[in-house]
């Protein structure tokens, strides 16, 4: 690992080390009374109590159980969400009229907060699984949809008259050069709905859950079990993180050409290009 590397890598730990101590400190301490003078001694717990909560938890076939119907969850909304906002987009990438259509509602329904179709959602799916998927589905589909819409509508201009000029038109042009060049965009929406996704299923079981990750920690704190609060908290956001460092992996095998120097936007176009006009 060469040198800066090193320093961007003992920095980011510093950030975590930092946040360490002011919790300890304000655990053992009692700086939150300032703020709030009624809260019990209990609510802060030290780094000790958590990590033993969080090794309890973590150690129960309940919380396997639970852990599993959450990403479970999570991926499937995600699945549906990107290859429904993925499609719609190409469509739009390809027709005008059918983009002017969607324009309208898509940008109506992108504002409006995920949890406020709930009802809906429970009364048309119930209180189970569908229910959470389609809430998350819905929260993830737009985010996914404006991203690789923008990306297919800027694609550089350069590229689309190397491909053009060596004949290349429909679907090839769309998913030879625009769907390629638009990759990063793509990308980006997509891992912004991946956390979406976890946080709106979550959220749907804690509101009418009867099993999952946010039923458990509703649990925790209906109890008063502070310390199992704070580590299955913490453990949500080290799920998260893992999913998220896990897609980024898949995308570095999809995206394969992304920082390297020698895959030029003109590159690019022109070795496409070639490559279609090859015999």
């Amino acid at each position: 690992m060469s040198r800066p590397r090193m320093r961007r890598f003992a920095l980011r730990l510093l950030g975590v080390a930092v946040l360490v101590v002011l919790w300890e400190l304000n655990a053992r301490l009692a700086f939150y009374h300032v703020l709030a003078p009624s809260l019990p001694d209990s609510f802060f717990p030290n780094l000790v109590d958590i990590l033993w909560a969080g090794a309890r938890s973590v150690s129960a076939s309940a919380y396997h159980a639970a852990l599993l119907m959450t990403v479970t969850r999570t991926l499937a909304a995600f699945g549906f969400a990107a290859l429904l906002g993925v499609s719609v987009a190409l469509v739009a990438a390809r027709s005008a009229t059918f983009d002017d259509i969607i324009y309208y509602p898509a940008e109506f329904f992108r504002q409006l907060p995920a949890v406020a179709v709930i009802p809906f959602a429970i009364m048309v799916f119930g209180i189970y699984t569908p229910m959470k998927i389609s809430v998350a589905v819905f929260g993830c589909f737009f985010p996914i949809l404006v991203g690789a819409r923008e990306g297919l509508a800027n694609v550089d201009s350069g590229l689309m008259l190397t491909a053009r000029s060596y004949g290349w038109t429909g679907p090839r042009l769309l998913f030879g050069v625009m769907l390629p060049a638009a990759a990063p965009q793509i990308i980006a929406a997509l891992r912004i709905a991946l956390a979406i996704a976890l946080i709106l299923v979550i959220m749907a079981e804690m509101l009418v859950g009867v099993d999952g990750l946010g039923v458990t920690i509703v649990e925790r704190e209906r109890t008063f079990d502070f310390p199992a609060l704070y580590a299955e908290t913490i453990l949500l956001g080290l799920i998260g993180v893992g999913m998220n460092q896990c897609f980024g992996v898949l995308c570095r095998y999809v995206h394969y050409w992304r920082g390297d120097p020698t895959w030029r936007t003109a590159d690019i176009a022109t070795a496409s290009a070639t490559w279609g006009a090859t015999p």
